[in-house]
């Protein structure tokens, strides 16, 4: 909606808000590159040790979580991101997401650092072939791909990781 300009009547020019609108988002590492998620969508960070391994679970499901009574299933990122499954010895950090009622956590190498983005920092809106990615974005001569967490929460809910949580 444009605002009306009251020295000249005329309407004003499209707000520059948008433009500057700034976003938090964890940054974490998989392999050798990072990666990005809105940190609303991030319930709590918790350490890879807590997650109970098992046999015969999908190649995508590093394992389950215990947290507040409830079993959380948790996802390798290398498996979703087609990076290859890492060696589950690399994976230190788990990613708790919450969407209402429903919860996932991510297996990613590490957490590295919560950055706030400007849009104008962020590239592109969709990458090809990858439904979870939402673009890339650059801070110096650091870049990093965007996830999107809502897709990454309805492509992994419901399937194999929520019959294993329950």
């Amino acid at each position: 909606m444009y605002a009306k300009s009251y020295a000249t009547g005329a309407p004003a020019a499209a707000p520059l808000a948008r433009i500057n609108e700034k976003q938090d988002y964890l940054v974490f590492r998989l392999g050798d590159g990072e990666y990005g998620i809105r940190l609303e969508n991030v319930q709590e960070l918790c350490s890879f040790d807590k997650v109970a391994q098992f046999s015969g679970a999908p190649e995508s499901i590093a394992g389950t979580l215990s947290l507040r009574s409830q079993r959380i299933p948790v996802v390798d990122m290398h498996a979703v991101m087609r990076n290859g499954n890492a060696d589950k010895g690399r994976l230190t950090d788990v990613i708790v997401l919450c969407d209402g009622d429903k919860q996932c956590g991510l297996a990613v190498d590490c957490v590295i650092d919560v950055v706030t983005l400007a849009e104008a920092q962020i590239t592109g809106t969709a990458v090809p072939g990858s439904p979870c990615r939402v673009g890339a974005a650059s801070i110096g001569q650091r870049s990093m791909i965007l996830l999107d967490a809502d897709k990454l929460m309805s492509d992994l809910r419901p399937g194999p990781a929520e019959r294993l949580a329950a």
